[in-house]
């Protein structure tokens, strides 16, 4: 065998095995998703997909470099990305209804609600451990 072949076999194997990050969309757009983002970032850990909005004016933009969907895109999104956690936030007015949260937990995705004054890297720390 080759250097070459070994090599790359070494680096599909390393890349096969190395622990995937945990998949996640962020519920809008606001200063809150903006903080968390930039914690999900800073932990190598998390991975953001997607943020969700309804807004006509920033769906398909891109947020902290992730673009943004229509709330009625996130089943689709979840499923495709294979998301771990949808993160939403109390006290801002959720784009979800009952019958889309239904459906987030029909889909086997974990689904949970921050206050806006609970977002630092200790509750992200915590979500961790809980999906782990």
């Amino acid at each position: 065998m080759t250097w070459i072949k070994f090599r790359k076999r070494v680096e599909r194997w390393l890349r096969w095995h190395q622990p995937q990050p945990i998949n996640v969309i962020i519920i809008g757009i606001g200063y809150p998703s903006h903080k968390l983002s930039q914690i999900l970032v800073a932990t190598n850990s998390m991975q953001l997909i997607a943020c969700i909005d309804e807004d006509p004016w920033s769906h398909r933009t891109l947020f902290q470099g992730v673009p943004v969907h229509y709330p009625s895109e996130l089943i689709a999104l979840a499923e495709k990305h294979r998301v771990d956690l949808i993160i939403d936030f109390d006290g801002e007015s959720s784009v979800l209804d009952k019958d889309l949260i239904a459906e987030i937990a029909n889909a086997k995705t974990m689904y949970c609600t921050l206050g806006t004054s609970d977002i630092s890297a200790d509750t992200v720390s915590k979500l961790l451990k809980e999906l782990n």
